[in-house]
């Protein structure tokens, strides 16, 4: 795993002096830009059901990039302190320097978290444990979130569904076609099942899952619509959104699954 995670490090490090702070650097660098500021506004929808806008209250970003979200939390809440964990030297620094002093992020490993029991009111992790590829490690960092996640505190994770990726990908087949330009770095997925085990096995609960199947079904036709009419696009993915919200609980197909529960 270590050889995997040097890999994984420099890989982020990479995109992260090459996007800095453009989304593209830590949402799929192959989706047209409209595609990903649809996954980032759902993303930031489910996220701000997890936060109390109360003093003294913290908010942990695990895989916290340059702070895509967290700028976001702090923006809209003003009396929150939100702390990120990253192992991308230059998103540390970015982080630093846009969102400094209410947000504060350290270079560091989601495995052995450098904070103590019980300190985080909410924590959040968004498309990062999927690039802890074995189950060891996995539950390394499950044990480390509900360790520092206080009782009662609110967590979401959004991962990559294994059926779903698959089915939009066609079993990898649409990835080796891109070629080495547009290779993403290597990740797993994961089932509702295994997140609900990882869960309730470190102290959980899993209250909630919402997905974005009408957005997975319709990534050909978006990436079709991108170069032909952003106007065109603009409107599907409207529609899109609605139905995905009226209809988020169908959890097959979907490229993502938001988990959304608590520490008992």
């Amino acid at each position: 795993m270590e050889k995997t995670y040097k890999r994984i490090k420099e890989s982020w490090e990479f995109r992260s002096q090459t996007y800095k702070d453009r989304i593209e650097g830590v949402l799929p660098k192959s989706f047209p830009e409209k595609a990903n500021l649809y996954l980032d506004r759902w993303s930031f929808s489910l996220l701000s059901k997890i936060v109390n806008n109360k003093r003294n209250f913290q908010v942990l970003d695990l895989g916290c990039g340059y702070g895509r979200l967290s700028e976001k939390l702090l923006k809209k809440y003003s009396k929150i302190r939100i702390y990120g964990i990253d192992i991308a030297p230059n998103y540390i620094n970015i982080f630093n320097r846009k969102l400094s002093p209410r947000g504060k992020a350290f270079l560091g490993d989601i495995r052995k978290l450098p904070f103590g029991d019980e300190s985080m009111d909410a924590v959040f992790l968004v498309t990062t444990l999927m690039y802890i590829v074995d189950k060891k490690n996995q539950q390394s960092t499950f044990k480390e979130i509900f360790r520092v996640l206080k009782k009662g505190g609110k967590l979401l994770i959004i991962e990559r569904d294994v059926w779903g990726y698959s089915l939009i990908t066609f079993g990898g087949l649409v990835g080796k076609i891109r070629g080495n330009k547009n290779k993403e770095i290597n990740a797993v997925g994961f089932s509702p099942r295994n997140i609900n085990a990882f869960v309730e096995e470190h102290g959980g609960i899993i209250k909630r899952k919402l997905a974005i199947p009408f957005f997975t079904l319709s990534l050909p036709l978006i990436f079709v619509l991108n170069k032909i009419s952003v106007n065109l696009l603009d409107r599907y993915l409207e529609a899109a959104g609605v139905l995905d919200h009226a209809f988020g609980s169908l959890l097959f197909p979907s490229i993502y699954i938001a988990y959304l529960g608590y520490k008992k």
